[in-house]
Protein backbone atom coordinates (compact mmCIF):
# COMPACT_ATOMS: atom_id res chain seq x y z
CA UNK A 1 0.00 0.00 0.00
CA UNK A 2 1.11 3.42 -1.00
CA UNK A 3 1.22 7.07 0.27
CA UNK A 4 0.21 9.88 -1.38
CA UNK A 5 3.10 11.69 -0.47
CA UNK A 6 5.61 8.67 -1.56
CA UNK A 7 4.36 8.87 -5.12
CA UNK A 8 6.51 11.89 -6.26
CA UNK A 9 10.04 10.62 -4.74
CA UNK A 10 9.03 7.01 -5.66
CA UNK A 11 8.57 8.48 -9.43
CA UNK A 12 11.91 10.54 -9.43
CA UNK A 13 13.83 7.14 -8.09
CA UNK A 14 12.37 4.90 -10.87
CA UNK A 15 12.59 8.08 -13.83
CA UNK A 16 15.39 7.10 -16.18
CA UNK A 17 16.66 8.26 -19.30
CA UNK A 18 15.51 6.23 -22.90
CA UNK A 19 18.94 5.37 -23.52
CA UNK A 20 19.21 3.84 -19.79
CA UNK A 21 15.97 1.98 -20.56
CA UNK A 22 17.20 0.42 -24.05
CA UNK A 23 20.18 -0.04 -22.37
CA UNK A 24 18.73 -2.82 -20.63
CA UNK A 25 17.63 -4.98 -23.12
CA UNK A 26 20.01 -7.95 -23.35
CA UNK A 27 20.54 -11.09 -25.42
CA UNK A 28 17.82 -13.46 -26.01
CA UNK A 29 15.41 -10.65 -24.55
CA UNK A 30 11.81 -10.77 -25.27
CA UNK A 31 10.29 -6.90 -25.09
CA UNK A 32 6.62 -5.65 -24.77
CA UNK A 33 6.63 -2.40 -26.78
CA UNK A 34 2.79 -2.41 -25.40
CA UNK A 35 -0.42 -1.49 -26.95
CA UNK A 36 -1.74 1.68 -29.37
CA UNK A 37 -0.55 5.34 -28.37
CA UNK A 38 1.31 3.73 -25.30
CA UNK A 39 4.36 2.57 -27.39
CA UNK A 40 7.74 3.42 -26.43
CA UNK A 41 8.58 6.12 -29.52
CA UNK A 42 11.91 7.38 -27.26
CA UNK A 43 12.97 3.81 -25.91
CA UNK A 44 12.29 2.69 -29.42
CA UNK A 45 14.09 5.37 -31.15
CA UNK A 46 17.20 4.30 -28.07
CA UNK A 47 17.20 0.57 -29.16
CA UNK A 48 17.61 1.63 -32.90
CA UNK A 49 20.68 3.03 -32.23
CA UNK A 50 22.16 0.26 -30.66
CA UNK A 51 20.38 -2.63 -32.94
CA UNK A 52 23.29 -4.12 -34.59
CA UNK A 53 24.43 -4.85 -31.17
CA UNK A 54 21.44 -6.72 -30.11
CA UNK A 55 21.55 -11.09 -30.74
CA UNK A 56 18.36 -13.49 -30.38
CA UNK A 57 16.19 -9.78 -29.39
CA UNK A 58 11.91 -10.72 -29.83
CA UNK A 59 9.66 -7.49 -29.94
CA UNK A 60 6.12 -8.58 -28.61
CA UNK A 61 3.27 -5.56 -29.62
CA UNK A 62 -0.96 -5.92 -29.64
CA UNK A 63 -2.52 -2.91 -31.08
CA UNK A 64 0.11 -0.40 -32.46
CA UNK A 65 -0.17 2.59 -35.10
CA UNK A 66 3.58 3.58 -35.97
CA UNK A 67 3.29 5.59 -39.36
CA UNK A 68 6.67 3.81 -40.45
CA UNK A 69 8.43 0.24 -39.21
CA UNK A 70 9.82 0.70 -35.25
CA UNK A 71 13.21 2.22 -35.31
CA UNK A 72 14.72 -1.01 -33.82
CA UNK A 73 13.62 -2.81 -37.11
CA UNK A 74 14.90 -0.01 -38.87
CA UNK A 75 18.24 0.62 -37.32
CA UNK A 76 19.04 -4.32 -37.38
CA UNK A 77 20.01 -5.79 -40.35
CA UNK A 78 18.75 -9.42 -39.73
CA UNK A 79 15.98 -11.84 -37.72
CA UNK A 80 19.40 -13.05 -36.01
CA UNK A 81 19.51 -9.45 -34.35
CA UNK A 82 15.60 -8.56 -33.93
CA UNK A 83 12.20 -10.30 -34.92
CA UNK A 84 8.72 -9.29 -34.44
CA UNK A 85 5.56 -10.88 -33.26
CA UNK A 86 2.37 -8.33 -33.76
CA UNK A 87 -1.25 -9.63 -32.85
CA UNK A 88 -2.61 -6.74 -35.16
CA UNK A 89 -0.76 -6.84 -38.15
CA UNK A 90 -0.82 -2.76 -39.01
CA UNK A 91 0.56 -1.69 -42.06
CA UNK A 92 4.30 -0.78 -40.82
CA UNK A 93 3.91 -5.19 -39.16
CA UNK A 94 3.27 -6.51 -42.87
CA UNK A 95 6.35 -4.54 -44.45
CA UNK A 96 8.68 -6.17 -41.97
CA UNK A 97 6.57 -9.59 -42.25
CA UNK A 98 7.67 -8.83 -46.27
CA UNK A 99 11.16 -8.81 -44.72
CA UNK A 100 11.06 -12.20 -43.11
CA UNK A 101 11.10 -11.20 -39.82
CA UNK A 102 7.66 -10.25 -38.21
CA UNK A 103 5.22 -12.82 -37.27
CA UNK A 104 1.30 -12.55 -36.61
CA UNK A 105 -0.21 -13.85 -33.44
CA UNK A 106 -3.49 -15.06 -33.96
CA UNK A 107 -5.68 -14.13 -31.13
CA UNK A 108 -9.30 -11.95 -30.54
CA UNK A 109 -8.72 -8.96 -28.25
CA UNK A 110 -10.65 -10.35 -25.24
CA UNK A 111 -8.18 -13.02 -24.96
CA UNK A 112 -5.56 -10.81 -24.32
CA UNK A 113 -5.40 -11.49 -20.51
CA UNK A 114 -5.47 -15.40 -21.20
CA UNK A 115 -2.32 -15.08 -23.10
CA UNK A 116 -0.41 -13.28 -20.63
CA UNK A 117 -2.00 -16.15 -18.27
CA UNK A 118 -0.31 -18.70 -20.12
CA UNK A 119 3.12 -16.64 -21.40
CA UNK A 120 5.17 -19.61 -19.93
CA UNK A 121 8.22 -17.99 -21.44
CA UNK A 122 7.83 -14.88 -19.85
CA UNK A 123 8.27 -11.21 -20.49
CA UNK A 124 11.70 -9.78 -19.99
CA UNK A 125 10.94 -5.83 -20.02
CA UNK A 126 7.99 -4.24 -20.61
CA UNK A 127 8.18 -0.72 -22.19
CA UNK A 128 5.28 2.09 -22.04
CA UNK A 129 5.14 5.47 -22.25
CA UNK A 130 4.89 7.25 -19.34
CA UNK A 131 3.91 10.81 -17.83
CA UNK A 132 6.79 13.29 -18.32
CA UNK A 133 5.70 14.69 -14.76
CA UNK A 134 3.76 13.02 -11.66
CA UNK A 135 1.19 15.75 -11.45
CA UNK A 136 -1.02 13.91 -13.29
CA UNK A 137 -0.50 10.39 -10.69
CA UNK A 138 -0.45 12.68 -8.11
CA UNK A 139 -4.20 13.83 -9.14
CA UNK A 140 -5.12 10.02 -9.82
CA UNK A 141 -4.09 9.17 -5.96
CA UNK A 142 -5.97 12.26 -4.53
CA UNK A 143 -9.04 10.95 -6.08
CA UNK A 144 -8.66 7.62 -4.41
CA UNK A 145 -8.18 9.24 -1.14
CA UNK A 146 -11.77 11.02 -0.96
CA UNK A 147 -13.87 10.43 1.88
CA UNK A 148 -13.05 7.01 3.44
CA UNK A 149 -15.18 6.29 5.84
CA UNK A 150 -17.80 5.81 2.99
CA UNK A 151 -15.65 3.63 1.33
CA UNK A 152 -15.59 1.77 5.05
CA UNK A 153 -19.19 1.38 5.19
CA UNK A 154 -19.47 0.45 1.52
CA UNK A 155 -17.26 -2.43 2.44
CA UNK A 156 -18.58 -3.50 5.22
CA UNK A 157 -21.96 -4.26 3.35
CA UNK A 158 -20.19 -6.56 1.12
CA UNK A 159 -18.79 -8.14 3.85
CA UNK A 160 -21.16 -8.59 6.65
CA UNK A 161 -23.58 -9.82 4.31
CA UNK A 162 -23.59 -10.31 0.34
CA UNK A 163 -23.69 -12.73 -2.68
CA UNK A 164 -21.51 -13.26 -5.19
CA UNK A 165 -22.33 -14.46 -8.33
CA UNK A 166 -19.11 -15.77 -10.72
CA UNK A 167 -20.97 -16.92 -13.91
CA UNK A 168 -20.60 -16.93 -17.84
CA UNK A 169 -21.50 -13.41 -19.85
CA UNK A 170 -24.04 -14.96 -22.54
CA UNK A 171 -22.42 -12.16 -25.00
CA UNK A 172 -18.60 -12.75 -23.97
CA UNK A 173 -18.47 -16.07 -23.33
CA UNK A 174 -15.96 -15.68 -20.18
CA UNK A 175 -16.59 -15.55 -16.38
CA UNK A 176 -17.44 -12.64 -14.78
CA UNK A 177 -18.49 -11.63 -11.16
CA UNK A 178 -20.72 -9.56 -9.63
CA UNK A 179 -21.90 -9.35 -5.41
CA UNK A 180 -26.01 -8.35 -4.18
CA UNK A 181 -25.63 -6.14 -1.04
CA UNK A 182 -28.25 -4.11 1.15
CA UNK A 183 -27.27 -0.26 0.53
CA UNK A 184 -27.41 2.49 3.61
CA UNK A 185 -31.10 2.48 2.80
CA UNK A 186 -31.89 -1.28 3.57
CA UNK A 187 -32.40 -1.90 -0.89
CA UNK A 188 -30.90 -4.61 -2.77
CA UNK A 189 -28.18 -3.20 -4.83
CA UNK A 190 -25.90 -5.18 -7.69
CA UNK A 191 -22.18 -4.21 -7.62
CA UNK A 192 -21.12 -3.97 -11.09
CA UNK A 193 -17.32 -4.99 -11.79
CA UNK A 194 -16.07 -1.92 -12.47
CA UNK A 195 -17.39 -0.38 -9.23
CA UNK A 196 -16.10 -3.47 -7.44
CA UNK A 197 -12.51 -2.64 -9.15
CA UNK A 198 -12.57 0.76 -8.01
CA UNK A 199 -13.62 0.14 -4.90
CA UNK A 200 -10.52 -1.95 -4.08
CA UNK A 201 -7.88 0.52 -5.59
CA UNK A 202 -9.53 3.03 -3.62
CA UNK A 203 -8.80 1.32 -0.23
CA UNK A 204 -5.55 0.20 -1.37
CA UNK A 205 -4.45 3.21 -2.32
CA UNK A 206 -6.12 5.83 0.51
CA UNK A 207 -3.48 7.38 2.58
CA UNK A 208 -6.42 7.93 5.18
CA UNK A 209 -7.92 4.97 5.97
CA UNK A 210 -6.72 3.84 8.88
CA UNK A 211 -8.62 0.24 9.09
CA UNK A 212 -6.08 -2.14 8.34
CA UNK A 213 -7.91 -5.11 8.88
CA UNK A 214 -11.04 -4.39 7.21
CA UNK A 215 -8.86 -3.77 4.34
CA UNK A 216 -7.19 -7.18 4.12
CA UNK A 217 -9.88 -9.06 4.73
CA UNK A 218 -11.91 -6.96 1.76
CA UNK A 219 -8.69 -6.96 -0.85
CA UNK A 220 -8.21 -11.36 0.39
CA UNK A 221 -11.91 -11.70 -0.48
CA UNK A 222 -11.66 -9.82 -3.89
CA UNK A 223 -8.34 -11.18 -4.82
CA UNK A 224 -9.79 -14.89 -4.09
CA UNK A 225 -12.72 -13.75 -6.47
CA UNK A 226 -10.59 -12.49 -9.23
CA UNK A 227 -8.08 -15.63 -9.13
CA UNK A 228 -10.71 -17.95 -9.26
CA UNK A 229 -13.14 -16.06 -12.29
CA UNK A 230 -9.62 -15.98 -13.71
CA UNK A 231 -8.75 -19.94 -13.20
CA UNK A 232 -12.46 -20.97 -14.39
CA UNK A 233 -11.45 -18.62 -17.62
CA UNK A 234 -8.33 -20.18 -18.53
CA UNK A 235 -9.70 -23.75 -17.97
CA UNK A 236 -12.64 -23.25 -20.72
CA UNK A 237 -10.15 -21.78 -23.07
CA UNK A 238 -8.07 -24.75 -22.70
CA UNK A 239 -10.86 -27.01 -22.97
CA UNK A 240 -11.47 -27.95 -19.76
CA UNK A 241 -15.47 -29.53 -19.49
CA UNK A 242 -16.43 -29.17 -16.18
CA UNK A 243 -16.44 -25.66 -15.44
CA UNK A 244 -19.57 -23.69 -13.79
CA UNK A 245 -20.94 -21.14 -12.73
CA UNK A 246 -21.22 -20.15 -8.55
CA UNK A 247 -22.95 -18.56 -5.86
CA UNK A 248 -21.30 -17.58 -2.73
CA UNK A 249 -22.56 -16.01 0.34
CA UNK A 250 -20.16 -13.73 2.48
CA UNK A 251 -21.44 -13.65 5.78
CA UNK A 252 -19.03 -12.31 8.83
CA UNK A 253 -16.10 -11.79 5.79
CA UNK A 254 -16.42 -15.22 4.88
CA UNK A 255 -17.36 -16.27 1.38
CA UNK A 256 -18.78 -20.23 0.87
CA UNK A 257 -20.57 -21.89 -1.57
CA UNK A 258 -24.35 -21.83 -1.75
CA UNK A 259 -26.08 -24.72 -1.55
CA UNK A 260 -29.84 -26.06 -1.05
CA UNK A 261 -31.07 -25.80 2.61
CA UNK A 262 -33.00 -28.70 2.49
CA UNK A 263 -30.14 -31.12 0.45
CA UNK A 264 -28.64 -33.38 3.55
CA UNK A 265 -24.88 -34.21 3.65
CA UNK A 266 -23.60 -31.84 1.69
CA UNK A 267 -19.89 -30.68 1.76
CA UNK A 268 -20.03 -26.63 1.68
CA UNK A 269 -16.90 -25.27 0.54
CA UNK A 270 -14.95 -21.73 1.71
CA UNK A 271 -13.76 -19.80 -1.11
CA UNK A 272 -10.61 -20.51 -1.05
CA UNK A 273 -11.30 -24.49 -0.87
CA UNK A 274 -12.99 -23.72 -4.62
CA UNK A 275 -9.82 -22.03 -5.79
CA UNK A 276 -7.32 -24.38 -4.69
CA UNK A 277 -9.39 -27.16 -6.34
CA UNK A 278 -9.69 -25.65 -9.76
CA UNK A 279 -6.11 -24.47 -9.42
CA UNK A 280 -4.78 -27.79 -9.11
CA UNK A 281 -7.45 -29.13 -11.69
CA UNK A 282 -5.67 -26.61 -13.86
CA UNK A 283 -2.56 -28.33 -13.75
CA UNK A 284 -3.82 -31.85 -13.73
CA UNK A 285 -5.30 -30.81 -16.69
CA UNK A 286 -2.63 -29.27 -18.33
CA UNK A 287 -0.51 -32.25 -18.22
CA UNK A 288 -3.65 -34.31 -19.45
CA UNK A 289 -3.58 -32.10 -22.47
CA UNK A 290 0.54 -32.49 -22.98
CA UNK A 291 0.22 -36.36 -22.46
CA UNK A 292 -2.57 -36.66 -24.79
CA UNK A 293 -0.86 -34.66 -27.79
CA UNK A 294 2.11 -36.36 -27.44
CA UNK A 295 0.74 -40.27 -27.44
CA UNK A 296 -2.42 -39.44 -29.30
CA UNK A 297 -2.45 -38.47 -33.01
CA UNK A 298 -6.21 -38.26 -33.61
CA UNK A 299 -6.38 -35.56 -30.23
CA UNK A 300 -3.70 -33.61 -32.42
CA UNK A 301 -5.83 -31.96 -34.52
CA UNK A 302 -8.35 -30.87 -31.74
CA UNK A 303 -7.04 -27.71 -29.58
CA UNK A 304 -8.81 -25.24 -27.03
CA UNK A 305 -12.66 -25.05 -26.79
CA UNK A 306 -12.84 -27.60 -29.35
CA UNK A 307 -12.18 -30.16 -27.09
CA UNK A 308 -15.20 -29.02 -24.20
CA UNK A 309 -17.62 -30.05 -27.38
CA UNK A 310 -16.05 -33.20 -28.48
CA UNK A 311 -16.33 -34.45 -24.68
CA UNK A 312 -19.40 -33.21 -25.22
CA UNK A 313 -20.35 -35.74 -28.14
CA UNK A 314 -18.20 -38.31 -26.08
CA UNK A 315 -21.54 -37.78 -23.53
CA UNK A 316 -24.03 -37.38 -25.46
CA UNK A 317 -24.41 -34.20 -24.31
CA UNK A 318 -23.53 -31.47 -27.38
CA UNK A 319 -25.18 -30.53 -30.77
CA UNK A 320 -24.00 -31.60 -34.28
CA UNK A 321 -20.44 -30.72 -34.76
CA UNK A 322 -19.73 -32.81 -38.17
CA UNK A 323 -18.45 -29.25 -39.67
CA UNK A 324 -15.71 -29.13 -36.80
CA UNK A 325 -14.47 -32.55 -37.05
CA UNK A 326 -15.11 -32.59 -40.60
CA UNK A 327 -12.59 -29.53 -41.19
CA UNK A 328 -10.06 -31.46 -40.23
CA UNK A 329 -11.14 -34.96 -41.40
CA UNK A 330 -11.52 -34.07 -45.18
CA UNK A 331 -15.30 -34.11 -45.20
CA UNK A 332 -14.91 -37.73 -44.48
CA UNK A 333 -17.41 -38.20 -41.22
CA UNK A 334 -20.82 -38.67 -42.56
CA UNK A 335 -21.86 -40.47 -39.41
CA UNK A 336 -21.30 -38.71 -35.74
CA UNK A 337 -23.17 -41.74 -34.24
CA UNK A 338 -21.17 -44.52 -32.78
CA UNK A 339 -21.72 -46.78 -29.76
CA UNK A 340 -19.29 -45.54 -26.81
CA UNK A 341 -19.88 -45.95 -23.45
CA UNK A 342 -18.06 -42.93 -21.86
CA UNK A 343 -15.26 -44.18 -18.72
CA UNK A 344 -16.38 -41.88 -15.83
CA UNK A 345 -12.93 -43.78 -14.36
CA UNK A 346 -10.89 -42.00 -17.01
CA UNK A 347 -10.28 -38.06 -17.57
CA UNK A 348 -12.10 -36.13 -20.25
CA UNK A 349 -8.95 -36.03 -23.31
CA UNK A 350 -8.81 -40.42 -22.71
CA UNK A 351 -12.46 -40.42 -23.36
CA UNK A 352 -12.18 -38.31 -26.13
CA UNK A 353 -9.22 -39.74 -28.23
CA UNK A 354 -10.91 -43.47 -27.40
CA UNK A 355 -14.60 -41.57 -29.05
CA UNK A 356 -11.79 -40.28 -32.07
CA UNK A 357 -10.35 -42.93 -32.37
CA UNK A 358 -13.35 -45.39 -33.28
CA UNK A 359 -14.82 -42.42 -35.27
CA UNK A 360 -12.72 -42.28 -37.59
CA UNK A 361 -12.02 -46.15 -37.64
CA UNK A 362 -16.08 -45.91 -38.52
CA UNK A 363 -15.65 -43.38 -41.23
CA UNK A 364 -12.57 -44.86 -42.85
CA UNK A 365 -10.60 -41.36 -42.08
CA UNK A 366 -6.81 -41.98 -42.66
CA UNK A 367 -4.47 -39.47 -40.73
CA UNK A 368 -1.31 -40.35 -42.80
CA UNK A 369 -3.91 -38.93 -45.65
CA UNK A 370 -4.61 -35.79 -43.98
CA UNK A 371 -1.51 -34.88 -43.00
CA UNK A 372 -0.09 -35.48 -46.44
CA UNK A 373 -2.82 -33.47 -47.57
CA UNK A 374 -2.38 -30.39 -45.42
CA UNK A 375 1.46 -30.65 -45.90
CA UNK A 376 3.18 -27.47 -46.29
CA UNK A 377 5.06 -27.95 -49.92
CA UNK A 378 8.29 -26.00 -50.56
CA UNK A 379 7.51 -24.90 -53.47
CA UNK A 380 4.39 -22.82 -52.16
CA UNK A 381 7.04 -20.13 -50.67
CA UNK A 382 5.43 -20.24 -47.42
CA UNK A 383 5.73 -16.35 -45.44
CA UNK A 384 6.25 -16.10 -41.47
CA UNK A 385 2.64 -16.90 -40.06
CA UNK A 386 1.01 -19.27 -37.98
CA UNK A 387 3.15 -22.20 -39.51
CA UNK A 388 6.53 -20.83 -38.83
CA UNK A 389 7.26 -23.56 -37.22
CA UNK A 390 7.06 -26.16 -39.71
CA UNK A 391 9.99 -27.40 -41.82
CA UNK A 392 10.29 -29.61 -44.42
CA UNK A 393 10.83 -33.69 -43.77
CA UNK A 394 8.75 -36.67 -42.87
CA UNK A 395 5.81 -36.89 -41.23
CA UNK A 396 6.89 -36.92 -37.84
CA UNK A 397 8.58 -33.78 -38.46
CA UNK A 398 5.27 -32.64 -38.68
CA UNK A 399 3.46 -34.25 -35.91
CA UNK A 400 6.10 -32.70 -33.80
CA UNK A 401 5.51 -29.32 -35.82
CA UNK A 402 1.93 -29.30 -34.90
CA UNK A 403 1.84 -30.37 -31.55
CA UNK A 404 4.07 -27.56 -30.53
CA UNK A 405 1.38 -25.33 -32.49
CA UNK A 406 -1.51 -26.55 -30.47
CA UNK A 407 0.32 -26.86 -27.10
CA UNK A 408 0.78 -23.46 -27.71
CA UNK A 409 -2.68 -22.33 -28.51
CA UNK A 410 -4.00 -24.58 -25.93
CA UNK A 411 -2.15 -24.04 -22.73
Amino acid sequence: MYKISSVPGMYKRKLITADQAAALVKKNFRIHYGTGLGVPQDIDAALGKRAKKLKGVEVLSNITIPRAPFQIYQGSDSVDQVKFSSAHFSGADRKINKDGRCWYIPMLFNELPYYWDINEKGIDIKLQSYLNTYGEIYQLYQSYDENPEMTNQKIEKFLNNSKVEILKDKKTDIFIYKIKYKNQNGQDTEATLNELEELRNKILMSSSNNNEELTKKFTNLMDNIRQLTKTLNSLQKSGYPNVINFTLKVKDSIAYEENDENEENVVVRELREIVDYYNEAKIKFKNSIKKGYETSPFLRLFHGKQLIQLHNIATNKGTDISHLINSVAMNKIKDLKIEYFYNYEQDSIENINKFLGKLFKKNGVNLEEIYSNNKIKEEIGLVPGLYRKIKQGDFSDLINNILNIYLNLTG
